[in-house]
Formats: structure tokens, C-alpha cells, sequence
């Protein structure tokens, strides 16, 4: 039993998204939102990343056929060049490494996409042989190394529904998401990365606000229980699944400090500091109730 409890109210909730103005646009990257340390590294047991590594297989598939057949002369930039160029620079690469006997092995990674006019002839002289070299891999031939947000703006549409509980929920979300992610991976063993980036509609999502206590600190942690991005790529559907990345980045919120709490006692001319342990937050009629213990300042 803690000495003082405070309440977070349902109807305060209600004021905060009142307050607002919609569409809401969050830079959810900004530091003081976003751990700028994490490396952007992928969990192996996630089933996402089993999905990500298949997506990539089939789309390195199709955008070396795309290059097999692309006329090189063209000189104005097609949409989504560069990120096919990309991955099937990638693919080609893996192919030239595993395959030496090849009587021209290019180092392609010296490169870009800005030397418009030697890179589709340099990649269109493997695409075939590296298509029909990929198709008879395992599945497992790529591994996904990381996936770093590098663009992540979200804009909330309209009014959200808060409902105050042990998690806080944010229900009803219609996002409109403007990204740029790279991707780096392997294919069994050469690696390489690539680009994508888009902008898309999401909508229902739900973000919950799980609650815990450091110190003397409550801190809010907000997670999105499912946030997937989905790029189209030669009518091909590649599905990133970001919601354990963007989790583990984004920071916990201070959103009450007992420290600074330090109630005076009038007339006795005495005062109480809070101390540990703080009170885990638990549902309380309609509201989230947080409990301070206090001992004699002397």
C-alpha cells in the first residue's frame, strides 16, 4: 500500500484529443522520440524477417529479368530504377562470387546508379545467368543483416480513440506513413543493401502505452502491436514488418517524476521526500492510478 496515489483520468485523455488538430503530422525519428543507437539489427526468431528474406528473394528475381530485358540505351530514369538496380546488383554480385570461372568478373559495386550509361549493360551480361543460378538456391539463400529507418513521418489523419487502461490504448489510427528504409542482406554470404522508400495509407492500426517504473520515474512506453510497410515492386508485394524495430527504438516517455514532488506540512514546518518503491500502475474505475511512497525529510 502506497501513502498517496495519483490518478491518469479517462477525461483527461478525452481533453488531450480534443485539443488536437488533425491531420497531425510526428517526425517519429526526431532524437528526443527515437534511440538514434540502435543499429536497426533484425531478431532471426522474428517470423517478419523469414517473410522479409523470401520477399527479397522473389523480387531479386524479377528484377533481374527486368534487367535482362530492359533496353540499355534508354537515358531518362524509369520509376523504381535505382531500387532494381540495386538488388540486382546485389544478386549479380553473389552470383560472380560463387561462380569465378566467369572470363569477366566485374567488381559492380564500384558502381552507382548515377553512371546511367554503362550499368544496365555491365548487369544485363549476368541478369539470365544470375537469375537461373538464383532460382536454383535454397530458399534460405538470403539472410537479412538489418533494417535501418532512415524517413519515418507519420501523419494521423483523424481523431484517434485513447482508452485508458493497463495498457493505454490508442485505437482507431488512420496513418498516412512517408518512409525510407535500408535494407542491408546477404545472399549466401556477399552483401549488400538497398534503398526503398515510399509513401501509403494505413489504416487501423492500434498503438498501445504500457506502463513502468524506474527509480522514481513512471515512464510511458508506447508499441504498436502490428505496423507492416508494404512496397510494390514490378506489381510484386515486398511486406516489411517494423513493428518489433520500431519498438525496441522508440524511447520511454518520463510522464511523472516523484523527485520533484516534495510535499510541505504546514504549521509542524516539515517536509516529505518521496523514496522507492513506486507503485506498479494498475486500472482504477475508470483511470490508471500510480502510488508514491514518502518518508521525513530531515
Amino acid at each position: 500500500m502506497n501513502d498517496i496515489f495519483f490518478s491518469l483520468d479517462q477525461n483527461l485523455a478525452d481533453k488531450l484529443v480534443d485539443s488536437l488538430t488533425f491531420p497531425l503530422t510526428i517526425d517519429v525519428l526526431k532524437p528526443k522520440y527515437f534511440n538514434q543507437d540502435e543499429t536497426g539489427e533484425v531478431d532471426d526468431t522474428d517470423p517478419n524477417v523469414d517473410r522479409l528474406e523470401s520477399d527479397l528473394l522473389e523480387v531479386s528475381l524479377r528484377s533481374l529479368k527486368y534487367v535482362e530485358n530492359r533496353d540499355e540505351t534508354i537515358s531518362e530514369k524509369i520509376k523504381e530504377d535505382e531500387e532494381l538496380y540495386n538488388i540486382a546488383k546485389i544478386a549479380v554480385e553473389a552470383f560472380l562470387a560463387k561462380n569465378p570461372t566467369e572470363e569477366d568478373n566485374v567488381l559492380l559495386s564500384e558502381y552507382s546508379f548515377d553512371d546511367q550509361k554503362i550499368l544496365w549493360g555491365k548487369l544485363k551480361k549476368y541478369a539470365g545467368k544470375a537469375r537461373n543460378w538464383l532460382m536454383k538456391q535454397a530458399k534460405t539463400v538470403i539472410e537479412i543483416e538489418s533494417v535501418k529507418l532512415e524517413t519515418f513521418e507519420v501523419t494521423v489523419q483523424s481523431k484517434p480513440v485513447i482508452i485508458i487502461s493497463n495498457p493505454v490504448k490508442i485505437n482507431d489510427l488512420y496513418l498516412y506513413i512517408n518512409y525510407r528504409i535500408t535494407i542491408k542482406y546477404k545472399i549466401l554470404g556477399v552483401g549488400g543493401r538497398v534503398s526503398l522508400s515510399d509513401n501509403f495509407k494505413m489504416p487501423n492500426t492500434d498503438l498501445n502505452i504500457k506502463f513502468s517504473v524506474d527509480g522514481l520515474k513512471y515512464l510511458a512506453e508506447p508499441y504498436f502491436t502490428s505496423l507492416k510497410i508494404s512496397k510494390n515492386i514490378l506489381r510484386f508485394r515486398v511486406t516489411i514488418g517494423l513493428a518489433t524495430i520500431v519498438n525496441k527504438k522508440i524511447k520511454p516517455m518520463v510522464i511523472f517524476d516523484a523527485s520533484k514532488y516534495l510535499p510541505e506540512i504546514p504549521w509542524f514546518e516539515k517536509s516529505f521526500i518521496p523514496e522507492p518503491p513506486l507503485g506498479r500502475p494498475s486500472t482504477y474505475n475508470t483511470g490508471i492510478s500510480f502510488g508514491v511512497n514518502f518518508k521525513l525529510k530531515e
